[in-house]
Order: structure tokens, then C-alpha cells, then sequence
């Protein structure tokens, strides 16, 4: 049966369940699988009436993170999860702790969050850092 309507398996086709919620408190990209079983015994011989779905996967994350690295010939690109409605500027430097850090790029916020790759094609130096900053607040 449905959560949404118990008395008739077919008057909620998409099992709405309301309250479903994730929550992360550890900074980090997580993927998360889902599959969608019903457990119900109104279909034939007394078993489900749908089969189970496919695994789906959401991205979730929690804090500003990294979630790949990589370097090559044409330069070195990193993927972040960026929060919507919110301004970055990807920056490199030649030491971690300097203060002459340079420009790569600069990430308008969009309506809604997204996994997004920066690249620095200029990434020719033996030592190069790269951090990401928070530019609305």
C-alpha cells in the first residue's frame, strides 16, 4: 500500500512520502543510491504491485569541497560543489601561505547548486596551490 492513501494501492501511484529529509554534518561530497521498492501485497499472487526501481543517485555535500583533482599537459582542473545564489573567485598561488594569490577564474552563482569543473591552463609552475573563496559574503 501507498503512505499516501492506504485504503486504495492505486490512488498514489508515486508514493509521496512527506518529512523525507538528509542531513550531513561532516564537510565532504557524498553520493547517495536510492531504490524505490514496493513493499505492498495488493498486486498479483499477493506481491507488489511495481517492481523496484532503478538505483538513482544524488550528489550531496556539505561544506566548500573538492571532489576531484587532476593535472595533465593542458593544466591542472578541479571540481567543486558550488551552493546556488553564491560568488567564487578559483585562485592559484605558488606557496600556500603567500599572499600573491592569482585569479583563474570567477564563478557567478547560478539559481541552484551544481558540481562544476575550473580550469587552469596556465598550470606550467612544478609547485602551484589552489584555493576557492566565498566572494557574496
Amino acid at each position: 500500500m501507498s503512505e499516501g492513501d492506504s485504503s486504495d494501492p492505486f490512488a498514489d501511484p508515486y508514493g509521496h512520502i512527506h518529512g523525507r529529509r538528509f542531513t550531513l554534518n561532516k564537510p565532504g561530497l557524498y553520493i547517495v543510491g536510492i531504490q524505490l521498492v514496493d513493499t505492498s501485497n495488493n498486486g498479483p499472487n499477493g506481491g507488489p504491485v511495481q517492481s523496484p526501481s532503478e538505483i538513482i543517485h544524488l550528489y550531496l555535500q556539505a561544506g566548500l569541497y573538492l571532489s576531484d583533482f587532476s593535472l595533465s599537459n593542458k593544466g591542472a582542473a578541479g571540481r567543486f560543489g558550488l551552493p546556488g545564489f553564491t560568488d567564487y573567485v578559483f585562485e592559484s598561488s605558488p606557496t600556500v601561505s603567500g599572499t600573491n594569490w592569482t585569479v583563474v577564474a570567477n564563478i557567478i552563482g547560478t539559481s541552484h547548486s551544481e558540481l562544476r569543473w575550473l580550469v587552469d591552463t596556465n598550470a606550467t609552475v612544478p609547485t602551484r596551490f589552489y584555493r576557492i573563496r566565498n566572494t557574496t559574503d
